[in-house]
């Protein structure tokens, strides 16, 4: 991970299964400033009002809706006094099935749904049985609410949009290879020639489990982070581009200009003002 997102605050769970809590609580950190947790975080919306920017992305909060935030995003909220809703708060290791919490994971979309009432109702229902098993501290609870949360897991993936991930094979290969590499091989040669196979059938592939191609995954992994950069403030545009492996401060002014519509000056002056 770049040594400028270390600089963010990254902030622990509890040692609870799971924690839930009023939208409004009073928060142990400043949540109007840019943060990461260690945790996942849902948080669902009776009544909307504020936003909220996840690696840069910017939503609006909307009124009987539900939102994921995953370990290590780069999170800042902005509700208003007005807004209405509570969180759920859980570590991955809170998931005892593995599969489950690798397919939780690789959710692809902060938004799993808006202005729908019964979804948001049977959401609420489900986190209003798990946290009356958390208070009533009965015999074994505590094997009873993880059960719970693999089965709200679950629920939470039928209506989510995730990578298929879950078979071994050369996207997987290609994704590792790609998260532990993203900076120094901006090609699909690179990686093509490392897992042995054509250009064309790894473009087949990763078409097939993700919907794009492997330069696209290329760009999107650089794109993510340098947005992520660009958000922490702690380093200069000329210094973010020779940490994501541009030669030339051009290239990546080009890069981000294509990808965004702004230069990569104006995300960071977009970034200073949203705190």
């Amino acid at each position: 991970m770049s040594d400028q997102l270390e600089k963010l605050p990254l902030h622990s769970l509890k040692s609870q299964i799971v924690v839930f809590e009023d939208i409004a609580y009073q928060n142990p950190y400043d949540f109007h400033k840019k943060h990461r947790h260690d945790y996942l975080e849902i948080i669902l919306c009776e009544k909307g009002g504020g936003k909220q920017w996840v690696d840069f992305g910017e939503i609006d909060l909307k009124d009987y809706s539900c939102y994921i935030v995953l370990p290590k995003q780069v999170h800042l909220l902005k509700r208003n006094d007005t807004t209405k809703g509570q969180i759920v708060q859980f570590t991955y290791e809170s998931i005892s099935d593995n599969v489950l919490a690798g397919k939780l994971a690789t959710i692809s979309e902060t938004i799993l749904f808006e202005n729908d009432q019964n979804l948001y109702l049977e959401t609420e229902r489900f986190i209003g049985f798990m946290k009356s098993i958390a208070v009533s501290k009965q015999q074994n609870y505590k094997s009873i609410l993880a059960h719970q949360l693999n089965s709200f897991v679950c629920f939470l993936l039928n209506f989510s949009q995730t990578k298929d991930i879950a078979s071994k094979g050369i996207h997987i290969e290609f994704m590792s290879l790609l998260e532990k590499n993203y900076k120094e091989w901006h090609t699909v040669s690179s990686y093509s020639n490392k897992l042995n196979i054509a250009e064309n059938k790894l473009s087949l592939i990763t078409k097939e489990h993700f919907g794009q191609t492997p330069l696209q995954l290329i760009h999107d992994r650089l794109l993510l982070e340098a947005k992520r950069m660009i958000f922490c403030e702690t380093n200069s545009i000329k210094e973010i581009a020779y940490d994501l492996g541009f030669n030339y401060s051009t290239n990546f002014a080009q890069f981000i200009k294509k990808k965004t519509g702004f230069s990569a000056k104006q995300l960071l002056e977009n970034s200073r003002n949203l705190n």
